[in-house]
């Protein structure tokens, strides 16, 4: 006979399967303030990936916009 899982075992069991495959995802760069730093300018200075010599600017930028009707909260 089948065993049926309570909620919160199936949530361990969930959390055990899949917590490793999470671990990745954790973020490259402390944010400890708004906006990445005390001046709050939005940079992260710590980027490792993209810079300006991998960068191509001509391809680089707005992809499309979309008109609204109202106030878009983001």
């Amino acid at each position: 006979m089948a065993r049926q899982l309570s909620l919160r075992q199936l949530i361990v069991c969930i959390t055990y399967l899949l917590g490793p495959a999470m671990l990745p995802l954790r973020a490259q760069a402390n944010v400890t303030t708004q906006h990445n730093n005390n001046a709050r300018t939005g940079a992260n200075t710590q980027e490792t990936i993209l810079t300006p010599a991998n960068v191509n600017s001509s391809q680089f930028g707005k992809l499309f916009s979309v008109a609204v009707d109202g106030y878009v909260y983001a």
